[in-house]
């Protein structure tokens, strides 16, 4: 039992660090979007830059969460990405 919830802690971990590593990747490529968003006619409501820094990893945490969630269920993995395809296309 308890190896089972190390396995699980371990697992959790990694997917978070995959999925953390692929958002910072591509923002990393994505190149300075912080001087293209403030160049923007913005309207009144529109919320300031740093904002952004603090929402996008946490919705890469609760995707990462989301996915082990999803992988510990017992579904086969095909069923997952045509889930994933069919929620997020």
């Amino acid at each position: 039992m308890k190896n089972n919830k190390v396995l699980a802690t371990v697992q959790f971990i990694i997917i978070v660090l995959v999925v953390e590593g692929i958002g910072w990747l591509s923002g990393l490529l994505a190149g300075d979007i912080a001087t293209k968003y403030n160049h923007l006619t913005q309207p009144v409501l529109s919320p300031p830059s740093y904002v952004f820094g603090i929402v996008w990893p946490l919705l890469y945490f609760m995707m990462a969460t989301a996915f082990f969630i999803a992988l510990r269920q017992k579904i086969s993995v095909i069923k997952i990405a045509l889930l994933a395809c069919l929620l997020f296309n």
